[in-house]
């Protein structure tokens, strides 16, 4: 049995709350943002702790002065258009790659999600896309490589009607996520599971590869750099390798 389905239908990720907070810090004085708010984000303690402030605040600020749905996709980037260019050996290349836009993977959807309150619209493209192309494409390929075969309750039809009636501001309640679902759940979940905060279902990536990963990360990154300095930096490749391997 999994869960997936859970956050996008009943409003379980913190996306949403920076999206309502970022409505606030668009409205801010640009002079605020830039000489108060961006080196104060800059000083928080690098962690490799999960949704550390480290990497909440850093991910808000990405976004937070884009429009909702760009903010949205701009919250789960791993390289921004800064980084992009930077990991590129030249800005003729970066010009090609530029075509390919990230945020059509949102915009194809435009059409629908425009009648939708700002809330809705964003669980709706986690469900469309954040859930279609990734949740479900990795526990589809995890079960299968081990002959399992697995449930998904929360995508039931019956759930989707019952999700698509219930107003958003049931679902996120001030700061509390999964709001209505929690209320349903405390006769049967013990009060820390009810209450508990999201953690993502991720790896220890940055240990990992700063660890016991780090000579096949070095290994990988000599072995490609004769064949591909026609394509990346690896001065910038190096040197961000380096920062991570000392924090």
């Amino acid at each position: 049995l999994s869960g997936a389905g859970g956050d996008e239908l009943m409003g379980g990720y913190p996306t949403v709350l920076a999206a309502r907070a970022a409505r606030g810090y668009r409205q801010l004085q640009t002079w605020l943002k830039s000489k108060i708010i961006a080196p104060a984000v800059q000083k928080i303690p690098v962690s490799s702790k999960r949704m550390s402030l480290h990497f909440m605040a850093q991910s808000f600020l990405r976004g937070a002065d884009a429009h909702d749905e760009l903010a949205h996709q701009r919250f789960k980037e791993v390289f921004g258009l800064k980084e992009r260019r930077q990991i590129l050996a030249s800005q003729a290349i970066f010009d090609r790659i530029q075509h390919a836009d990230p945020f059509e993977a949102f915009s194809q959807h435009k059409q629908r999600y425009n009648t939708m309150s700002a809330d809705d619209r964003l669980m709706y493209l986690d469900f469309k896309v954040f859930m279609a192309d990734c949740t479900l494409y990795v526990m589809d390929i995890t079960t299968s490589a081990h002959s399992l075969e697995c449930r998904v309750p929360f995508l039931d039809a019956a759930m989707l009607k019952l999700s698509s009636q219930i107003p958003t501001s049931f679902k996120v309640k001030r700061l509390t996520t999964k709001y209505l679902f929690r209320q349903a759940m405390r006769s049967y979940l013990p009060a820390d599971v009810v209450t508990m905060k999201k953690k993502g279902l991720l790896i220890p990536g940055a240990p990992w590869i700063a660890g016991p990963l780090k000579p096949m990360i070095l290994d990988a990154i000599s072995q490609a750099e004769p064949r591909l300095k026609h394509i990346f930096d690896f001065q910038y490749i190096h040197r961000m390798i380096r920062q991570h391997f000392e924090q």
